[in-house]
């Protein structure tokens, strides 16, 4: 039984991860024995974890942008702040 459970809790843990609503997330987890609860816990959070992860964004600038508003600020300081 001890070599079963990790596969249930793995099978359990998918589902819930790709539950449509709370209601069937909760009918799903009370598949799964009490023993086990805590691990399918921890696999669910890391499921959703990895489901929920963005990617992260490019934020750096395009150079003749940058240079645009360098050219406007030191144009800005030069004639007291107007352009």
């Amino acid at each position: 039984m001890a070599h079963t459970a990790p596969a249930l809790v793995e099978y359990l843990a998918q589902l819930i991860a790709n539950a449509e609503s709370k209601n069937e997330q909760i009918r799903l987890s009370k598949r799964c024995p009490l023993q086990d609860m805590q691990m399918l816990r921890l696999r669910v959070k890391a499921l959703l974890l990895e489901k929920h992860n963005k990617p992260e964004r490019n934020t750096t600038l395009p150079a003749d942008y940058v240079a645009s508003k360098h050219k406007y600020f030191r144009r800005a300081a030069v004639n007291n702040g107007k352009a």
